[in-house]
């Protein structure tokens, strides 16, 4: 891992250093060797992986985790995407804003903290989204938000060609729900 800055809304934004030839790339995408607790500095030690391949236009989430809530690193390893996080921290300042984190093969990855729903639109077909999670995922607590939600005015809200899940088109909208998570301040 070449830097950790953070973002606006507290994710952290990993730099990775990339070294090019004539064969194409590689980079050290994780070192869990780096802190004693085997994970990310001050963030969580790794218990999941998983990959998503979308095709263009497709707008996976806004999803949390409320019973084993999940920090997520996330990276595209193929194709384009906007990531989105909105803080669902309740009493934080930042409570209902988005962020927005443009994510490719060769650029950075972004850590999201616990108290945040995440969503992806894949910019192109065959799109492949890798996240490490430091939770388990449980499908009892899975939750989220309606990502056509007017309140929200997320990037893809007027485009007529984005496809979206029947299961996510039936999730609340951001005042419908109630968050399981507090802003502890910082």
């Amino acid at each position: 891992m070449e830097g950790i800055k953070f973002s606006l809304l507290g994710c952290k934004i990993i730099e990775h250093k990339y070294f090019f030839d004539g064969r194409g790339s590689f980079t050290e995408f994780t070192r869990f060797d780096e802190t004693p607790e085997g994970g990310i500095p001050g963030v969580f030690v790794p218990k999941q992986t998983n990959v998503s391949i979308s095709s263009k236009n497709v707008v996976r989430g806004l999803h949390y985790q409320i019973d084993k809530p999940q920090s997520k690193w996330v990276r595209v390893i193929s194709g384009k995407a906007l990531d989105v996080v909105v803080d669902i921290r309740k009493g934080s300042p930042s409570y209902g804003q988005s962020e927005t984190f443009f994510l490719t093969p060769y650029g950075h990855s972004v850590v999201i903290p616990v108290g945040f729903a995440h969503s992806f639109w894949a910019l192109e077909n065959n799109t492949i989204f890798h996240y490490i999670c430091d939770n388990y995922y449980n499908p009892r607590g899975d939750r989220g938000i309606f990502p056509l939600d007017p309140t929200l005015n997320l990037p893809w809200i007027n485009d007529p060609d984005i496809i979206i899940s029947d299961k996510d088109r039936k999730l609340p909208s951001l005042i419908d729900i109630e968050s399981p998570f507090v802003w502890v301040g910082k």
